[in-house]
């Protein structure tokens, strides 16, 4: 059964900063009390997209994230935050089970080991989605649509239909990411960058060298 993804996502026009906060009750009360640095939106109007149209293999950019305030800044930066949980979105300490995850899934993946990625799945905290019927122009029948409820969710879920399609993993020459290729993924089997940024950054250091 063909299932599509429908998710769109948000991120602040404005940009975002590091900042110093407490840590915050609710889902981040598991921290300890204490300041720590925290990722935060500059307070522009959000900028909705479709972030997995933009990235077939977003899971493996959130894998190479460096899981500092840093690191989370430059994801958040290009795709927003994980969760809407708040000022505990932000915080880098509660995105580092996912980034963990994450790398095991992409470790995994190089290895051709699904039983391990299947594991590391069924032990995740993969978040919400809904379920529902959308009709496609040009079909009868109704096509199966998830809808996940965050970023988080949408990436396992992107995860999933990696392992269960006829998907590859493999590095990117220059930056090191994991990218995907085969059916579906609109790259080709024969690429080597996991961008036209990185393959023309590759070219232009060719040149220089």
């Amino acid at each position: 059964m063909t299932a599509l993804i429908d998710f769109e996502w948000q991120r602040d026009s404005a940009g975002y900063h590091i900042e110093k906060r407490q840590a915050p009750h609710g889902a981040a009360k598991k921290l300890p009390d204490g300041m720590y640095d925290v990722v935060v939106g500059n307070g522009g109007p959000p900028d909705y997209y479709r972030p997995l149209d933009d990235e077939p293999s977003l899971f493996a950019i959130l894998a190479a994230t460096e899981p500092n305030a840093e690191g989370v800044k430059g994801f958040v930066e290009r795709f927003g935050f994980l969760t809407d949980d708040g000022p505990a979105s932000g915080n880098p300490l509660l995105w580092q089970p996912d980034i963990r995850s994450m790398r095991v899934v992409v470790d995994q993946l190089m290895k051709g080991n699904h039983e391990a990625i299947a594991k590391a799945f069924n032990k995740s905290t993969q978040g919400d989605l809904n379920i529902k019927f959308d009709f496609v122009h040009g079909r009868s029948r109704p096509v199966l649509s998830l809808a996940p409820k965050d970023l988080k969710a949408a990436l396992w879920l992107q995860v999933a239909q990696h392992v269960s399609g006829d998907h590859q993993l493999r590095l990117c020459l220059h930056c090191g990411t994991g990218f995907v290729f085969g059916s579906g993924t609109g790259r080709r089997r024969s690429g080597h960058y996991c961008s036209d940024r990185c393959r023309k950054a590759a070219h232009a250091e060719k040149k220089k060298g």
